[in-house]
């Protein structure tokens, strides 16, 4: 397994989507394909709810982390049609929370920490959320741990959302909110409210971890010897309008149906939180004279989860497989990351991205709408490096058609619909175009139909 890590690693091993980074106030793991953060971590004390620092004229601002790539970073342009459009720009980390520390109220402005949300619920009913995190710390005096991020909830199988410039605009917000009431005792609340105009008050919208779990990428744990009583005890939390019932209660996973490998984890408070892959994003293959050596330790499910497993027997997956084997024959090093895309769509102007989910278990498994190959070979002693890329559309079984001609411009085009990062070595490199020096066949290249037209290696090419 070692030496299969270390034949891979060269160009293999794209960076993942979620990127751990570290602010003035709070921390946040940054999600590279849909541009905003999965969930921000806040660790407030009493003395958060009192000092002088203030919002006047504070402005939202890209995040200059470095960890973040520049394709995949919130702009201003992103937001450009705020408020007009009916969207607002919705605080991850509260900057009420942060009032005791101008820096860290500076640090609520990076549009890292920010979603396209709902006006209304941003003004309404997300604002007396976060107004009684402040009231509790002030009367009470009680540390609070708060876990905050987006959700993209599926409705009839189904997840659709819309595109905010390039940023994802998710169907509903999260709020987990941990008291320190005692030593080894405290208090959970959890809240989801969907992203648009609601009645009522925010307990209408108690959640259990498990639903929080269910439609995103995260796994809460308690942390050992911790007991969790209900938050809405406390007074300002409290309404008398509403009926708790047993499905109010918050619980904690236990086992996970399925082995999923953990890409980051974060100790919040009396908890620990994973982020885990509950699709495939990507698999890594070092192929020498048709020897396979393939390393799958970021893969959560296998891959005939995330697609009709009549994809994976059909024409132009098998030949890109059977490509993938011809260029072993002809060159000593060959490199293959294959992975899924969720490409967005047009539609009155705007861009969707819709795709279907299979329930397995707890969870919900994305199926993926198109199929990427990412194809690096060299030759021992020769400096040239050759790239070829492929996008294939899973619904057609067919090569997906954009403009993109040289194989450099396909792999920024992978990289911007799937958040990954590709090894540094391949950038600044001059690459050379592997479809040209040796042509595919079959479905990726040539048609013996001549019903079909012919797809020469310009159009095999992205």
């Amino acid at each position: 397994m070692l030496r299969r890590k270390m034949s891979c690693s060269k160009y293999a091993f794209p960076e993942g989507r979620h990127r751990e980074i570290e602010k003035h106030g709070y921390v946040e793991l940054y999600d590279c394909l849909r541009c905003i953060s999965v969930c921000v971590f806040e660790h407030l004390k009493k003395d958060n709810s009192t000092g002088s620092a203030n919002r006047d004229g504070l402005e939202y601002m890209p995040d200059p982390d470095d960890k973040v790539p520049p394709e995949s970073r919130a702009t201003v342009e992103d937001y450009e049609n705020c408020p007009s459009s009916g969207l607002s720009h919705g605080h991850l980390a509260a900057c009420c929370n942060h009032v005791n520390d101008q820096r860290a109220m500076i640090a609520t402005f990076y549009l890292s920490n920010i979603i396209p949300q709902d006006i209304d619920n941003n003004r309404k009913i997300w604002s007396q959320l976060e107004k009684k995190c402040i009231k509790t710390l002030g009367k009470y005096g009680y540390d609070l741990w708060i876990l905050t991020g987006p959700l993209f909830v599926s409705q009839n199988d189904c997840i659709v959302y819309m595109l905010y410039g390039k940023v994802a605009v998710p169907t509903h917000m999260y709020k987990i909110i941990i008291a320190e009431k005692s030593k080894n005792e405290y208090l959970l609340g959890v809240y989801v409210v969907p992203n648009r105009n609601v009645p009522g008050s925010v307990l209408n919208y108690k959640k259990d971890l498990h639903f929080i779990e269910t439609h995103s990428e995260l796994k809460f744990l308690p942390l050992k010897g911790k007991t969790f009583g209900d938050l809405s005890q406390i007074s300002f939390f409290y309404n008398s309008n509403h009926t708790t019932s047993s499905s109010d209660h918050n619980s904690f996973s236990d086992n996970s149906d399925n082995d999923y490998d953990i890409e980051c984890t974060r100790t919040c408070g009396p908890i620990k939180v994973s982020v885990r892959n509950k699709i495939y994003y990507w698999n890594s293959e070092y192929l020498e004279g048709h020897l396979v050596e393939a390393d799958q330790s970021k893969k959560g499910l296998k891959l005939e989860e995330n697609y009709d497993r009549t994809f994976s027997q059909s024409g132009i997956w098998s030949d890109s497989k059977n490509y993938c084997n011809d260029i072993a024959t002809k060159f000593d090093h060959v490199y293959v990351t294959s992975g899924p895309l969720f490409l967005p769509h047009s539609n009155n102007g705007k861009k969707y991205v819709n795709y279907k989910v299979k329930r397995i278990g707890n969870n919900e498994i994305p199926i993926t709408t198109h199929m990427f190959r990412v194809i690096v070979a060299e030759n021992k002693g020769e400096d040239e490096t050759m790239l070829a890329v492929f996008v294939l559309d899973v619904s057609s079984d067919c090569l997906y058609d954009f403009d993109q001609k040289d194989p450099e411009s396909a792999l920024q085009f992978v990289e911007k619909h799937s958040g990954l990062t590709f090894s540094p070595l391949l950038k600044g490199k001059e690459l050379q175009d592997l479809c040209k020096a040796v042509p595919p066949t079959g479905y990726l290249g040539y048609s013996n139909d001549d019903d079909v037209a012919d797809m020469n290696s310009e159009h095999c090419k992205i």
